[in-house]
């Protein structure tokens, strides 16, 4: 696990006109909320890797089967269309312990 805090990076300047994206982080397998105030946890355990962030204070975002069409002009340079043999778009499961 490692401290992450909302709209700051040691290494550059941060933006924040990209506020969502400068915010994401790849979670390997928890995250978790700390409460200062109170000195309470959560945490939430996943079964794969995914990316995640907390953008609003109590919250947790997750991106669980990210899918684009198109190029979202992010630095890939192709869209993320993975499909299974049948064209469907790929399914993981994934769970989760709170």
């Amino acid at each position: 696990m490692q401290e992450r805090i909302l709209n700051y990076r040691p290494t550059w300047n941060f933006t924040s006109e990209l506020n969502v994206t400068q915010n994401y982080y790849p979670i390997n397998s928890a995250i978790d909320l700390f409460d200062r105030k109170t000195a309470s946890q959560m945490t939430l355990m996943a079964t794969r890797a995914h990316g995640g962030s907390a953008i609003a204070n109590g919250t947790l975002e997750l991106m669980h089967n990210r899918r684009l069409f198109f190029d979202d002009w992010r630095g890939v340079g192709e869209c993320l269309n993975e499909t299974d043999e049948y064209g469907n778009g790929m399914k993981v499961t994934t769970t989760y312990y709170l």
